[in-house]
C-alpha cells in the first residue's frame, strides 16, 4: 500500500485551517502522513496547530522565503512515496486518499497523476466543478489547458529528480512544477475523480488580493516559465487568448464537457452532485 504525504502551507489562514486540517487528518489514516508548515502566523493559526498535534506528524515552525520554499522544507520532511499539498483555505473531500490510492494502482504507479475537484467560495458553498485537461507542452506554456493544483499527486522521485519548488517563484510555482515535470519527460495520467476543493475569496491571489505588482510578477514568472519550455517560441499573454483557444483544452479532454455544460445551464444541480460528494 503507498503512503502520501500532505502538506500543508499555513500563513495567517485562520478562518478556513479548522477545515483544511480536519479534512486531512479524517482520512483512512493508514495511508498518509500529514505535515503542516507555518513560518509565522500572528493570526492564531498556531493554537489552531497545536490543538491537532497529536493527529499531524511533523510540524514545522519556522521561517522560510515564501510560499514554494515553506512546500519544499515540507516535502523534506516526508518518507512518503507519493507527495500532494493542500493549502490552508483548501480541503479534501472525504476519502479522498483511497480513491488517490486505487488510482495510483490503477494506473501502475505513474510518475504524476492529476485529478478533479471543486471551485468552492467562503462559505464552502459549491460554483462548479474543475478538472486538470490533457495537454501537450505547447498547449501548457501557452494556457490551452487546465490544472487543478490540489488534485496533483507526484511520485517522490520526480519531485526529488526536478529540484523541487522553485523558491524565487511567489505567483504560480505550482505551475512551475508542473511544467518541470513535463520538461522531465513525465507523462502524467488525468482522472475526473474528485478529490479537493479549492476555495476562492477576497483574501487569496485568485480571488483578486493580487496588486499590480503582484501581478507584473506573475507576467515575467509566466514568461520566464514559458522559455524554459519553449524558448525558440513567442509567448503568448493569457490576456489574448481567443474564444477557439480557450475551448481547445476542452476538446483534448471531451470526458469533461457535460460536466462544464451541466453547471452552466443547470446550476440548480450543482449542490446535489456537491452533496454526493462530500457525503462519500
Amino acid at each position: 500500500m503507498v503512503k502520501i504525504s500532505v502538506v500543508t502551507i499555513s500563513f495567517n489562514q485562520t478562518k478556513y485551517l479548522e477545515t483544511c486540517i480536519r479534512s486531512i487528518t479524517g482520512q483512512n489514516k493508514n495511508l498518509f502522513e500529514y505535515i503542516v508548515v507555518d513560518p509565522g502566523s500572528t493570526d492564531g493559526s498556531r493554537a489552531i496547530i497545536s490543538s491537532h498535534a497529536s493527529e499531524i506528524d511533523h510540524i514545522i515552525l519556522e521561517k522560510d522565503n515564501g510560499p514554494a520554499d515553506g512546500l519544499n522544507k515540507g516535502f523534506d520532511a516526508a518518507s512518503g512515496e507519493y507527495l500532494m499539498f493542500i493549502n490552508a483555505d483548501d480541503f479534501l473531500l472525504p476519502m479522498a486518499l483511497d480513491k488517490i490510492a486505487k488510482l495510483l494502482d490503477t494506473y501502475n504507479q505513474p510518475a504524476l497523476l492529476l485529478c478533479g475537484g471543486w471551485l468552492v467560495d467562503q462559505n464552502n458553498a459549491p460554483l462548479r466543478r474543475l478538472f486538470s485537461t490533457r495537454f501537450s507542452a505547447q498547449g501548457l506554456v501557452n494556457h490551452r489547458a487546465a490544472m487543478f493544483q490540489q488534485g496533483m499527486v507526484i511520485r517522490r522521485d520526480l519531485f526529488e529528480r526536478i529540484g523541487g519548488f522553485n523558491k524565487d517563484n511567489y505567483t504560480c510555482w505550482d505551475f512551475e512544477l508542473l511544467v518541470d515535470c513535463i520538461i522531465a519527460r513525465a507523462k502524467p495520467k488525468i482522472d475526473l475523480t474528485r478529490v479537493a476543493a479549492f476555495r476562492i475569496h477576497d483574501e487569496s491571489i485568485s480571488g483578486g488580493h493580487f496588486g499590480i505588482g503582484m501581478e507584473d510578477r506573475l507576467a515575467a514568472d509566466l514568461i520566464r516559465i514559458h522559455d524554459k519550455l519553449k524558448p525558440d517560441e513567442k509567448h503568448q499573454s493569457i490576456h489574448n487568448l481567443n474564444l477557439l483557444a480557450r475551448v481547445e483544452k476542452y476538446i483534448r479532454t471531451p470526458e469533461i464537457i457535460p460536466f462544464i455544460i451541466h453547471d452552466k445551464l443547470l446550476k440548480h444541480r450543482i449542490k446535489k452532485a456537491w452533496e454526493k460528494d462530500i457525503s462519500r
